[in-house]
């Protein structure tokens, strides 16, 4: 019988391989890896996208009790909030000096 998905060579020649296409042989498993190896040369010539520098410099006010760090974008009633959380015997002067609204 011939089974309509499997390759079966037929039994009065003596050829018994299919023909190659590009094709055969390769898995998804190897195509994903040819693709990673394409966007790693395309990547590799341009810098990172990491925002963990950014991140930092955004990070530029700081309990002067604790040493916490803040966002440049807080809002007072967060920082007054911190203040009261963890240093309640202090003033929000003590905690941040220098803050303007």
């Amino acid at each position: 019988t011939v089974h309509r998905h499997h390759y079966s060579p037929p039994h009065n020649t003596t050829e018994q391989t299919p023909p190659v296409t590009d094709n055969m042989g390769r898995t998804n498993a190897c195509r994903a890896q040819q693709k990673r190896e394409r966007n790693a040369k395309k990547g590799a010539g341009a810098a990172g996208k990491s925002n963990l520098d950014a991140n930092k410099k955004a990070l530029s006010i700081s309990c002067s009790v604790c040493r916490a760090p803040f966002m440049c974008t807080v809002k007072r009633p967060m920082l007054e909030r911190h203040q009261t959380e963890r240093h309640e015997k202090k003033t929000f002067a003590e905690c941040f000096p220098g803050w303007t609204d």
